[in-house]
């Protein structure tokens, strides 16, 4: 867990970026020649509004990184890393930002001085906060939240001082969509699923499962789906200050992949993946699968492909960062999916599955991933798949470090 986390703000970033083609354009009011009206400007640096501004911005930025020491990760164009004399700095480039990890605050402070030298950046200091996420150090615990986003989300569907909800989709709800195209434009179904959708992608496991569900009625609705969306407004309600925590450890990698058979509106089912690294979840997927699965154990080979599709991206990273090696250990719940992957059975009832998901079993081969037994009932990927009642929520909850 880095020791110092920093955000840096790069001033009128985009007029760093030099330009390759011509780009020509009319003199500027207010700055216009008299004597020589008709004539053009050549762009000498990019500027606001070209097309190809931040393109320029982000091979300038680049450019300084790689003359700092950085190399660039291969699996993730705008994740940097620095490895001097042992000490490890990772810099996160996002639009006009970086963000500084590192275990020594010395380095951080020669790279922010080395920064500064070239281009004019604003040291902000420890993240505090970032893209409506509250980042908070306690002890050996790091606390994400957004909890000034949820509030606002409430407000702007009055439901502020709502009672609240033990859950955010009660498992006996089902939902099909209305024959008519007709909907209730008053309803604001569309901006409310927008809204939680922010939420559940960043900080928000919990509501993974029920927002993916009730966005398949976002192109037609009626005011039973609008009811229903309203609840997890409730449930929002009474969990707003739920932090997603993660906690120093020598935890390794692990993902947790589980399906729910044929519950979708049209027998569908969905896929529920989850990574978690010191004890918290740092990729979490709920997804409706293409294709009808004829078998529990079909499902949940799909899902387990959608697991070790992620494991390999995180397997190739963590090796591009810190070199880490050997496999990563993924959990299932189904005996017939793990043989399949395994390649220890061959029924003819999984002949038909697509050549893709058989991915799988690649992975199990070139030793990328090594697949584990897991019970149901201690299955935390099981609240991306299905709404669950409360014991079973909140189990999740821990388990993917929602606290």
């Amino acid at each position: 867990m880095a020791q110092s986390a920093t955000k840096q703000d790069v001033q009128t970033a985009f007029l760093n970026g030099d330009l390759k083609e011509e780009v020509y354009i009319q003199q500027p009011e207010g700055f216009i020649d008299e004597e020589r009206e008709d004539n053009v400007c050549k762009l000498r640096k990019a500027i606001y509004g070209l097309k190809q501004a931040s393109r320029a911005w982000n091979q300038k930025a680049n450019q300084i990184l790689e003359d700092l020491g950085f190399k660039k990760c291969s699996y993730e164009p705008c994740l940097y890393v620095l490895n001097s004399d042992g000490k490890i700095a990772i810099l996160a480039l996002y639009v006009d930002d970086f963000l500084l990890f590192t275990d020594d605050p010395k380095l951080a402070e020669s790279i922010i001085n080395s920064l500064q030298r070239r281009i004019n950046i604003r040291n902000l200091g420890s993240i505090s906060e970032y893209l409506g996420i509250r980042v908070r150090r306690i002890g050996n615990s790091i606390y994400l939240d957004q909890s000034t986003y949820a509030k606002n989300v409430l407000k702007r569907f009055n439901h502020d001082g709502c009672n609240p909800l033990a859950v955010p989709l009660e498992p006996s709800v089902r939902l099909s969509t209305p024959p008519s195209t007709n909907h209730n434009p008053k309803l604001e179904y569309r901006e409310l699923i927008g809204s939680l959708m922010y939420l559940a992608i960043c900080t928000r496991p919990d509501l993974m499962f029920t927002v993916s569900y009730l966005s398949q009625f976002s192109s037609n609705y009626t005011r039973q789906h609008w009811s229903v969306a309203t609840k997890v407004l409730r449930y929002l309600s009474g969990t707003i200050e739920n932090s997603l925590v993660y906690t120093k450890s020598n935890q390794d990698v692990e993902i947790y992949c589980d399906a729910s058979w044929g519950n979708g509106p049209q027998r569908h089912s969905f896929t529920g993946v989850a990574s978690v690294i010191s004890n918290g979840a740092v990729f979490w997927k709920s997804k409706k699968q293409r294709g009808v699965a004829l078998s529990s154990t079909e499902a949940e080979y799909v899902s387990l492909c959608q697991g070790a599709r992620h494991a390999k991206y995180l397997s190739n990273l963590l090796y591009d960062l810190i070199n880490r090696e050997g496999p990563i250990d993924i959990y299932c719940d189904s005996r017939g999916a793990r043989l399949t992957a395994e390649n220890q059975t061959s029924g003819s009832k999984l002949k038909h599955i697509d050549l893709q998901y058989h991915f799988t079993q690649d992975m199990v081969k070139e030793d990328v991933i090594k697949i584990h037994p897991a019970t149901t009932d201690e299955m935390p990927a099981d609240v991306l798949t299905k709404a669950l009642p409360r014991p079973a929520l909140n189990y999740c909850k821990a388990r993917l470090g929602i606290l």
